[in-house]
């Protein structure tokens, strides 16, 4: 049997506090029903314990944070010691390691070789010019323009009989030809899908065929690739 402290109020096994008063119950110590009171607690005396045990719990918290915080630091600082370490090495090797060589350039003669967009050199003996490519998958690479022009098309079959070969859906089979008539340098369409542009790529494409300059870009079909006329 269970008793509230302050009514006086029975009540049995299983309940914990008084609907009257809000005591915690205690149990009865006798036949006579009479209650101790000794131990009677109120509810604003249960919050503030608990109060009490999370405020503990919380301090105990941050401490071990704390520890982790300065284990940290301590490990991060050991890392910087570490990367200074390994840097003044790789510096002092480097310093010992023989200078690094420099490739060569390819060999002007070549029919194919790669070269900077502005970088000049002559062509090749019996050459009439370079087509530089400055755009598109070939970048960087150089074509002489040799007596029997050369041919730009799709297939790798063209690469191979010396001509300019471009691994692009939009360029035709073949696409257009670069060459020589009467000591000039001319560009022509050899009746491709997608056209052949000189220097604007909004321009009309090239019906039949035109007179190539110095500095002309030719623009091959919807920009699959650019080449510069350079002498």
């Amino acid at each position: 049997m269970l008793i509230c402290p302050i009514c006086k109020r029975k009540y049995e096994a299983g309940n914990e506090f008084c609907t009257n008063e809000g005591a915690r119950l205690v149990s009865t110590k006798g036949p006579d029903d009479t209650a101790d009171t000794s131990k009677v607690t109120s509810p604003a005396s249960d919050a503030s314990s608990t109060h009490e045990s999370a405020l503990r719990e919380l301090r105990e918290k941050l401490a071990l944070q704390d520890k982790q915080i300065a284990q940290l630091k301590k490990d991060l600082t050991a890392a910087e010691n570490e990367v200074a370490r390994l840097t003044a090495a790789g510096d002092r090797s480097d310093a010992g390691a023989p200078p690094k060589t420099i490739a060569k350039k390819s060999d002007p003669s070549s029919r194919e070789t790669s070269l900077e967009p502005t970088e000049i050199v002559p062509p090749p003996e019996g050459a009439f010019g370079w087509l530089v490519c400055v755009s598109g998958p070939l970048v960087g690479k150089r074509f002489a323009i040799s007596a029997d022009g050369l041919v730009i098309g799709r297939a790798k079959k063209f690469s191979d009989a010396g001509g300019i070969s471009i691994s692009d859906s939009s360029v035709s089979n073949p696409h257009a030809w670069i060459g020589v008539e009467r000591d000039r340098v001319v560009i022509k369409d050899e009746g491709s899908t997608n056209g052949t542009f000189l220097n604007d790529p909004d321009s009309d494409p090239i019906k039949k065929k035109a007179v190539l300059e110095v500095g002309d870009t030719i623009i091959v079909a919807n920009n699959a690739a650019q080449f510069v006329f350079k002498k």
